[in-house]
């Protein structure tokens, strides 16, 4: 099972370094675009697991472009950005994002950080699908998907 990404970044250095990372991880199917306008679309022609996104944009903001899909959609979101004002990460957590990371960074503490938010955030993204669950069974599935996801992960650094 891969979990589907949404990569919201205008272009600059970290995008080109996390869409290489993730697409070379066969845990995970990415979809991008660099602008709120196609974001929106995206989100609307498919289902995402989870968002990536930058905070400054051509067409707006991260906060407005957070602000905008929290009336539509339940999905986790951190925020990666080089601005690591204070204020900024507030109003981003505020809004709604479950994390903020400022560049540089390392690859695989975002990658953790993404596990840790579906950890949270799991049982939302198991209600959206309009599936229901014992939760006993689904504590249980969300356990053995992270086990999964990590364990593939670390295969995955021994073989590169």
């Amino acid at each position: 099972m891969k979990l589907r990404i949404l990569l919201v970044f205008p272009s600059n250095v970290y995008k080109d370094e996390i869409i290489l990372n993730f697409s070379n991880d066969e845990n995970y199917e990415v979809s991008e675009c660099s602008t709120i306008e196609d974001a929106l679309e995206k989100l609307k022609k498919g289902y995402y697991d989870f968002l990536l996104s930058d905070m400054n944009f051509s067409d707006g903001t991260g906060l407005d472009f957070k602000k905008e899909i929290s009336k539509l959609y339940s999905i986790p979101t951190i925020f990666v950005s080089d601005e690591s004002d204070d204020m900024k990460k507030i109003l981003a957590l505020e809004y709604g994002a479950d994390d903020y990371v400022v560049y540089p960074f390392n690859m695989l503490e975002l990658k953790a950080r993404i596990r840790a938010v579906l950890r949270r955030t799991k049982s939302d993204l198991v209600n959206d699908n309009n599936k229901t669950s014992n939760p006993k069974n689904e504590r249980k599935t969300r356990k053995c998907w992270y086990l999964i996801l990590l364990l593939l992960e670390f295969a995955n650094m021994c073989c590169n």
